[in-house]
């Protein structure tokens, strides 16, 4: 990428660091020929779409590397669309610019990425990405150096980072890092930032843990050099040991937080204002058999032999399903509660970003081999619902909608116990919420027959709803036959001092 290409995508980096208006968008659409014509030019499956509503506008950005930590890669060009018009355009670094700044609520806003220099050995430059096609940053040729003397290639990364992660500390930016002839990390001198200090602790997450910890993750995965869930697991288990051992109440802080305060570099006064941003170290709670499922097979079936009843639950299939579900969403008593009653171009939309979506998967539950029910699973931590309650990061949640009004063909209970079965298989999964619209007694009552129990009324901005909680004992108190005769095992995996690997 050109020097312009590369601040275009800090650009956009940040701005999806820092807003919730974009979402992952999948494939190319079937009801949207225009658009369809325009996203084929690109030569990745996967795009961000950010909605702009402010001016009528929405822009689609080709994503080659999908990050866990928000250091995503683009291809250019990237498109704006204006929605009134359906005139699609190419997307310049100046008009997003100007979208940013309509959507920080100052058009004038002057929005600057800063990228650290590449002429000082501080850590600051270790990730500098303004270098020559071709030319690897100064902490990647290190890792490179240092793996390539290592037999077991992969296991050397994680080493290399353990080391850099001990040795970092709480040092700020401007520290230097030395390394062995191997490139292997021996020292960094600087300055420590004082734990007990809110002001520097504040400054020390936002610069070197977001603005530089986070991205060499970002890096190293986009470089093919280790997958980012282990360095993330890795570092998050790094810090966890902190906390317990040292009693360290920022390294207990980093691994608890829900998010993180920065600046907002959205706003002319960015130094006084902030923003918050989702704590990536709760990725280790992420779930990928439930929300990034691969391929179409059924995930979960089971026969209940009295009710001589077979229930399945596989991946949406947007090929199957989209039109069978548009067809559901416009019956009467879809409707009022679910309110989905769109035009196949929309709700092909929706399901195309849920789909592609990390936080969230929807699923279609058979009955004897009939479709009967769609279903939604979502993480909680990274949902509006989030919001409301004190939220943990092993919090589950579903949306649940039953297409069938003939009373024979629902099986509601049936339905329920296996989709919590289902779910409470999952080792990471630890609570399920359920918030559906107080209009739909029916379903709170079906949830409150399978264990979950009622927490009392939220307001949410789109409904008022009950807010419920269910865990694997309360369930498990209800149907004791559906109780694993061995429940799965927390996961253990853990990953070695760096003076233990080797």
């Amino acid at each position: 990428m050109d020097s312009n290409q590369i601040k275009f995508e800090g650009l956009l980096n940040a701005y999806c660091r820092q807003y919730s208006n974009w979402t992952r968008y999948r494939g190319i659409p079937r009801y949207d020929a225009k658009l369809a014509h325009y996203l084929a030019k690109s030569t990745t499956e996967m795009h961000i779409r950010i909605d702009f509503p402010e001016t009528s506008a929405e822009v689609y950005i080709p994503l080659v590397y999908d990050s866990a930590v928000g250091q995503h890669q683009f291809q250019f060009p990237a498109f704006e669309r204006q929605l009134h018009t359906k005139a699609l355009t190419e997307l310049t670094l100046t008009r997003f610019c100007a979208l940013a700044g309509i959507a920080a609520g100052d058009e004038q806003a002057a929005v600057a990425v800063t990228q650290p220099r590449n002429d000082t050995p501080a850590i600051a430059a270790l990730i500098a990405p303004d270098l020559a096609e071709g030319q690897l940053p100064p902490a990647l040729q290190y890792i490179e150096q240092y793996s390539a003397s290592r037999r077991q290639r992969w296991d050397a990364v994680l080493h290399w980072f353990h080391q850099y992660l001990r040795i970092l500390g709480y040092k700020e930016l401007d520290a230097v890092l030395t390394v062995d002839e191997n490139g292997f990390p021996a020292a960094i001198e600087g300055k420590e930032i004082s734990g007990d200090d809110p002001a520097a602790r504040s400054q020390w997450i936002e610069l070197v843990l977001i603005g530089h910890l986070f991205p060499l993750i970002g890096l190293i995965g986009r470089y093919g050099l280790q997958d980012e869930e282990a360095l993330i697991t890795l570092t998050y288990q790094y810090y966890q040991r902190r906390s317990r051992k040292q009693q360290d109440a920022l390294a207990a802080l980093l691994i608890a937080a829900r998010h993180f305060n920065i600046r907002d570099r959205f706003a002319k006064d960015s130094a006084t204002l902030s923003c918050s941003i989702p704590n990536p170290l709760q990725e280790v709670y992420w779930d990928a058999t439930l929300l990034r499922p691969q391929g179409l097979a059924p995930v979960f079936s089971k026969t209940y032999v009295n009710e001589q009843v077979t229930v399945s639950i596989r991946p949406f299939d947007l090929d199957r399903d989209l039109e069978m579900v548009y067809r559901w969403f416009h019956r009467d008593h879809a409707k009022a509660i679910w309110q989905m009653n769109w035009d196949l171009p929309r709700l092909e939309q929706f399901y195309r970003s849920l789909l592609a979506d990390k936080a969230g998967h929807a699923y279609i539950g058979e009955i004897n081999g009939i479709p009967t029910f769609n279903m939604e699973v979502y993480w909680a931590t990274r949902d509006i619902v989030g919001n409301y309650f004190n939220v943990l990061p092993t919090d589950y949640g579903t949306h649940l909608f039953i297409a069938p009004t003939d009373r024979e063909k629902k099986f509601p209970s049936l339905t329920m116990q296996s989709i919590l079965s289902w779910l409470f298989a999952q080792p990471k999964v630890g609570r399920l919420v359920g918030e559906g619209a107080i209009e739909s007694m029916a379903a709170l009552m079906n949830k409150i027959h399978v264990g979950f129990k009622l927490q009392g009324v939220i307001e949410m901005p789109h409904k008022k709803a009950h807010l419920n909680f269910c865990y694997r004992e309360w369930y498990w108190e209800k149907f004791p036959a559906n109780k694993p005769q061995e429940p799965e095992p927390e996961p253990t995996q853990t990953y070695l001092e760096a003076t233990e690997i080797y």
